[in-house]
């Protein structure tokens, strides 16, 4: 049933606006690679001082991952590697441009991308990467990181 001298509310006013198919121009596979590489270098500097090692492999993909092995001190002073206590960044398997972050402090793996203006990797929700490795870290590694 229609009303004589009404215009179907579709046809009132501005046409609705459409959202664009674009997507936001993210960071390239090469930008990634480049920010995950000074990623290493900052966590090697600044965790240097922290009873952990920082090692930079590359997974059967040949994708880069950093591993970050916490140590605990014994009472004659040596170290020793925490088993199972290993947290891993590295480039995801199925997007080179989203860097992950798998910890067991945090029971799970996180995504992020690298954010060119703030220069971080940020996940979905805005948090960094580096602050959240920093508070994992803080539960199983002596001392504090420098970053």
């Amino acid at each position: 049933m229609s009303v004589p001298g009404r215009t179907p509310p579709k046809q009132r006013g501005q046409k609705p606006k459409t959202k664009s198919n674009r997507q936001p121009k993210g960071p390239s596979e090469t930008t990634t690679l480049l920010a995950f590489s000074k990623l290493h270098v900052s966590l090697v500097h600044g965790l240097r001082d922290m009873t952990c090692e920082v090692n930079l492999t590359s997974d059967f993909h040949d994708r880069p991952n950093i591993e970050i092995i916490p140590s605990q001190e014994t009472k004659n002073g040596a170290t020793e590697k925490l088993e199972g206590e290993m947290v891993v960044v590295g480039i995801a398997h199925d997007d080179p441009v989203v860097v992950t972050l798998q910890s067991p402090a945090s029971n799970g793996m996180y995504r992020y991308k690298y954010d060119e203006k703030e220069e971080l990797f940020l996940a979905e929700d805005r948090h960094e990467l580096v602050g959240m490795l920093c508070r994992d870290l803080l539960w199983s590694c002596k001392g504090m990181p420098k970053f």
